[in-house]
């Protein structure tokens, strides 16, 4: 196991895990980024496809110049230069690429991609180091830092830790929210098969799905809903029930 000692850990290489990397490194820190995917970016990425746009989505939104500051901020612009379009479904490799040139750019961050924390270590109530491993090189590392920032987005260093958390969505009284549900409950967000299609010249495509979900498949024959904040209460866009998962010519070129 190698030993890698930083002044800060940062887990999770997502827009959270960025920032808080290079805004420790800009201030004199050194820095282990670790990130269990082979791209930066988390649900921003090309993997996921979710832009950071806040109360400017797009450009679409009134409040266009309503954009957050700072390190969001100078990422935002460093896609632009690269990409006027900004993030086009198409073109999101190229934000991969902007983030990686971003974290590269900063000599006081240790960047370790591939690499999933399995293992919390902890003396005295704090956490003293974490061990990740990274699959396909076989090399395992002990990162040990005073300081460890979790951003993960599925929290596995504070859970590894012992920390408390809730599951699902709190009350409105819990913290006070007015557009909390009454009562809690535990109601998470879903998993969506995101896949990119192109015409390749097929008469016809079949989209297979799972038995549990023929009766979504039959309401929506071609497998896309084209109103689903009204058909099924979901957001803006076109989701695919989560059984689809293969798309299969059936037809000859024409």
């Amino acid at each position: 196991m190698e030993s890698v000692r930083a002044d800060v850990t940062v887990v999770g290489g997502g827009i959270a895990g960025i920032c808080a990397a290079v805004a420790a490194a800009r201030n004199g820190a050194r820095v282990a980024l670790v990130n269990d995917r082979p791209v930066l970016g988390g649900n921003a990425s090309s993997e996921v496809r979710v832009h950071i746009n806040g109360s400017a989505y797009q450009g679409a939104s009134p409040s266009y110049y309503a954009r957050e500051g700072g390190l969001a901020e100078e990422i935002k612009l460093r896609l632009f230069r690269y990409n006027p379009l900004y993030n086009r479904k198409q073109m999101m490799c190229v934000f991969d690429a902007v983030l990686l040139d971003m974290v590269y750019g900063e000599p006081n961050i240790a960047l370790y991609l591939n690499t999933s924390i399995h293992n919390t270590g902890m003396e005295k109530g704090r956490i003293v180091w974490v061990d990740g491993l990274q699959l396909a090189s076989e090399r395992s590392f002990r990162f040990e830092s005073p300081y460890f920032i979790d951003c993960s987005g599925d929290g596995i260093v504070g859970y590894q830790a012992g920390a408390s958390f809730m599951r699902g969505r709190e009350g409105k009284e819990e913290f006070g929210e007015s557009l909390a549900p009454g009562e809690a409950d535990l109601y998470t967000m879903g998993d969506t098969i995101l896949f990119q299609v192109r015409d390749a010249g097929f008469k016809e495509i079949m989209i297979l799905c799972s038995p549990s979900q023929m009766e979504a498949q039959l309401r929506f024959p071609s497998g896309i809903i084209t109103n689903p904040s009204t058909d099924t209460g979901l957001g803006p866009g076109k989701w695919y029930p989560s059984g689809c998962i293969v798309l299969l010519p059936t037809a000859g070129p024409t």
